[in-house]
């Protein structure tokens, strides 16, 4: 699923696995994809977030190419960094020692783990770069 600019976010505390990275491509063909890499780090981070916050203004942004749904497919070098990313930009509560997703951010954030220097690393990055409208290129110095 993905959001749609007319629709409202999923209601707080919606479960999803925190951590957990595409493995498949499953985006909408008409979907706007925007590519952030090293989304982990302060840059890519800050970046995600304000293309997701650019996306809910009128008139829509030029580089949308007139599409109604936007993903933001995120590249992190690790699982934890997809599970830091998610936390961050979606919130998490605790209650009963169970961590829960205040946001559910899976309907705009497909966060892929391309492992650097990992066998499969040309491969997986290629992937992560397939259909993309836009890509940012953020560096690892900005970690």
């Amino acid at each position: 699923a993905s959001l749609r600019r007319d629709k409202l976010l999923s209601p707080p505390f919606a479960t999803i696995r925190l951590g957990a990275a595409s493995t498949t491509d499953a985006t909408p063909a008409n979907a706007c994809v925007v590519v952030v890499t090293h989304a982990a780090g302060r840059m890519g981070e800050s970046l995600v977030a304000q293309l997701h916050e650019l996306w809910d203004r009128e008139p829509a942004p030029g580089w949308t190419g007139g599409r109604d749904d936007l993903i933001i497919r995120a590249v992190v070098r690790t699982k934890e960094e997809a599970t830091r990313l998610k936390i961050d930009l979606g919130g998490l509560v605790v209650r009963d020692n169970k961590a829960t997703p205040l946001l559910d951010t899976s309907a705009w954030l497909d966060v892929r783990v391309v492992e650097d220097g990992g066998a499969d690393e040309a491969t997986e990055l290629e992937a992560a770069l397939a259909g993309a409208s836009t890509v940012v290129l953020c560096s690892a110095a900005h970690a």
